[in-house]
């Protein structure tokens, strides 16, 4: 092999572990914006069933509430 193909080799070699480094760091960004995106989910989640706990709480709350009216309702027309 002559010294223009040698040095040739050497710069494609030298090109392809450039572009497998960048490669590496694309790769590692995106795992670690995917890891972002899974922990902003699992906070969202959480808030939304901590609010839905409530609202639910709530309209328990508020049918008990309607069952005691109803029965005091009742007993006023029977009375």
């Amino acid at each position: 092999m002559n010294e223009e193909a040698k040095d040739l080799l050497r710069k494609l070699i030298m090109l392809l572990s450039e572009v497998r480094q960048q490669e590496t760091e694309r790769y590692e960004n995106h795992v670690r914006f995917m890891g972002d995106v899974t922990k902003r989910i699992e906070a969202f989640t959480s808030v939304i069933n901590e609010r839905w706990k409530k609202v639910q709480d709530e309209l328990e709350d508020l049918s008990s509430a309607l069952i005691v009216k109803m029965d005091d309702i009742k007993r006023k027309a029977y009375q």
